[in-house]
């Protein structure tokens, strides 16, 4: 998902669909924040974000396809401005 509005994008990988829709609504719920990126897997994460930008990353640690610290890690590389 992704939008135009303004405002701090985050993005999120989290396996857990329960825990990734409460985190989205908490997200979407706060001023200037909005979710543009919801991820079950890291490869899914590391192909959106290597089109698109994101102010935050939110990122489970233990994701079933890689460890979560190689999508920060990537996300870091690609996105150096951080």
């Amino acid at each position: 998902m992704s939008g135009p509005s303004p405002g701090i994008r985050v993005g999120l990988v989290e396996d857990e669909p329960a825990m990734r829709r409460r985190l989205v609504d908490a997200i979407d719920a706060a001023d200037g924040m909005h979710v543009v990126l919801q991820a079950a897997r890291a490869d899914e994460a590391l192909a959106w974000l290597g089109c698109h930008a994101v102010d935050v990353m939110l990122v489970d640690l233990g994701l079933p396809d890689r460890p979560g610290l190689e999508v920060i890690a990537a996300c870091r590389r690609s996105q150096p401005w951080w």
